[in-house]
């Protein structure tokens, strides 16, 4: 797994990417058919949409894959951590102009006296 942060182009993950990614940060390594059961124990997608997603993942360079006897085995190209700091670094960034602002709001909306701060 690299330490990389997403490409700035086609890196957005859709509700149902985010899903499938989050299966293969909890296992490391898997395989189309592992994730697919794992998500249809709460919801049934076909066998072919979970593996559209994780193509999809793979061509975003979320995911590396290799061949394992007639099987691909995926495991994730960038850490959790690391989207989840890209992630939030990313839409905070969209929504305040300084990191003043941010702090701003916080303080506005959490009610903080001056002792607290």
């Amino acid at each position: 797994m690299t330490g990389r942060k997403p490409k700035k182009t086609g890196l957005a993950l859709t509700e149902l990417e985010l899903e499938v990614m989050n299966y293969i940060w909890d296992s490391g390594e898997t395989t189309v058919r592992e994730v697919c059961d794992l998500i249809n124990e709460k919801k049934a997608l076909a066998y072919t949409t979970v593996a559209t997603m994780f193509k999809s993942l793979e061509n975003k360079k979320y995911l590396i894959s290799k061949k394992n006897g007639n099987v691909l085995v995926f495991t994730p190209d960038i850490s959790r951590a690391k989207f989840q700091d890209w992630y939030c670094g990313n839409r905070l960034s969209q929504i305040f102009t300084s990191p003043q602002s941010l702090v701003s709001q916080f303080i506005e909306d959490t009610n903080l006296s001056k002792k607290e701060i």
